[in-house]
C-alpha cells in the first residue's frame, strides 16, 4: 500500500457565522473521503477553515470503484467486512500519524463523511477505524457526502438564496437547493429543502446516473421536472456542485443545471472549490459538535451498534 507521505495544507479564510462562544477555540477535525483524497479539516482559533489533504491507498481506490459499480445492485458483496475495516484502519492510522507530527499531539476527530456510493456496512467499517469503542459516547457526526455538502456556504444565514435576510427563515418563501455530487464515474443528484429552524437540509428527491457521459443533460432535465411535480420552480434558489470531476466538466454541469431549472433566480454557488466543499462542511459539523454536544448524543451507538453481522 502506498504511504501517505505527500501532504499539502491549505488555509481558507471562510468564516462560520454562528461560531459564538467557542469561536476562539480550535475545533476537532472532520475527515472526508473522496475517490482520490482524504481531507482532514477544522476551524482554527481565528475561525478560518484549515484543510490538509492525503492521497488514498490503491486498495481504497479499487474498493471505491467496486462500490460505484455495485451501487444500487442486488447481490453478494465482493469484499468481506474484516478486510474493509482493516483497509480503513490502516489509512486512518497513517493520517493520524502525520497529523500528530504536525500538531505535536494526537488529533481529535468528531466527523466523518464518505462518498455517497458507499453502503451502510462501509460506513460502519470506517466508523470503527476512526472512532474506536472508547470514543463513541462523545458527540460525533457520521454520514455521506450529501450530508455535509451544503454546510460551508452560509445558507442558514441567507447567503446565496437571493432572499432578503428577514425572509431567510422557515416563515419566509421555501428555499430549495439542487445538490450535485459529480465524479468521473457518476453524477448523484438531490433536491434538498433548507430547514432554517433545525439547521439542516431535508432531502425530497435523489437519483444517481452512472457513466452518464452526455446523458447527464437528459438526466438533469428528468430529475428536476420530476421534482417540480410537487415543488415550485421559483423556489429553487441555488445549485451546489461537489466532487472531483474536471473543472471544465463541473463548469458545464453548472450551466446545464441552471438551464434545466430555467429561472434567473437560481444561483450556481462557486465560492468554494468543488473538491473541498464537503471538507468545509465536515469542519462546520466538527465545530457544531463542539458548540452543541447535547445534540450529538451517541449517534454511532444508535445507528451502528445494532449490526452484529459485521
Amino acid at each position: 500500500m502506498r504511504s501517505l507521505i505527500y501532504v499539502s495544507t491549505i488555509t481558507i479564510l471562510a468564516r462560520y457565522a454562528n461560531a459564538d462562544k467557542e469561536n476562539n477555540l480550535e475545533s476537532p477535525f472532520g475527515l472526508t473521503f473522496s475517490p482520490t483524497t482524504i481531507f482532514a479539516s477544522r476551524l482554527n482559533a481565528s475561525g478560518s477553515i484549515e484543510i490538509t489533504r492525503y492521497p488514498v491507498s490503491p486498495e481504497y481506490q479499487v474498493y471505491y470503484e467496486d462500490a460505484v459499480y455495485t451501487h444500487g445492485l442486488q447481490g453478494d458483496k465482493t469484499h468481506d467486512a474484516k478486510s474493509v475495516a482493516s483497509m480503513f484502519d490502516h489509512i486512518i492510522s497513517l493520517v493520524t500519524k502525520s497529523l500528530s507530527s504536525q500538531l505535536g499531539h494526537k488529533p481529535e476527530y468528531s466527523t466523518l463523511f464518505l462518498p455517497s456510493v458507499f453502503d451502510r456496512d462501509t460506513l460502519y467499517a470506517a466508523t470503527e477505524a476512526v472512532f474506536p469503542d472508547d470514543s463513541l459516547e462523545r458527540p460525533l457526526k457520521i454520514g455521506l457526502t450529501r450530508e455535509a455538502a451544503c454546510y460551508g456556504y452560509g445558507f442558514f444565514e441567507g447567503k446565496h438564496l437571493g432572499l432578503p435576510l428577514e425572509e431567510s427563515n422557515d416563515d419566509g418563501p421555501e428555499s430549495l437547493i439542487v445538490v450535485l455530487e459529480y465524479e468521473d464515474a457518476y453524477l448523484y443528484a438531490w433536491f434538498v429543502q433548507v430547514a432554517f429552524d433545525f439547521g439542516t437540509f431535508y432531502v425530497s428527491q435523489q437519483e444517481i446516473c452512472k457513466d452518464c457521459g452526455e446523458r447527464f443533460r437528459d438526466f438533469l432535465d428528468v430529475f428536476i421536472n420530476k421534482a417540480l411535480l410537487e415543488k415550485h420552480r421559483d423556489d429553487i434558489r441555488a445549485i451546489v456542485i461537489v466532487g472531483e470531476a474536471s473543472a471544465p466538466s463541473i463548469s458545464e454541469l453548472g450551466m446545464i443545471a441552471k438551464m434545466a431549472v430555467g429561472t434567473e433566480v437560481v444561483n450556481v454557488v462557486t465560492d468554494i472549490d468543488p473538491t473541498e466543499a464537503v471538507a468545509h462542511g465536515a469542519a462546520v459539523w466538527a465545530r457544531l459538535t463542539q458548540q452543541f454536544p447535547q445534540n450529538f448524543l451517541s449517534q454511532c451507538t444508535v445507528n451502528f451498534r445494532q449490526h452484529d453481522e459485521l
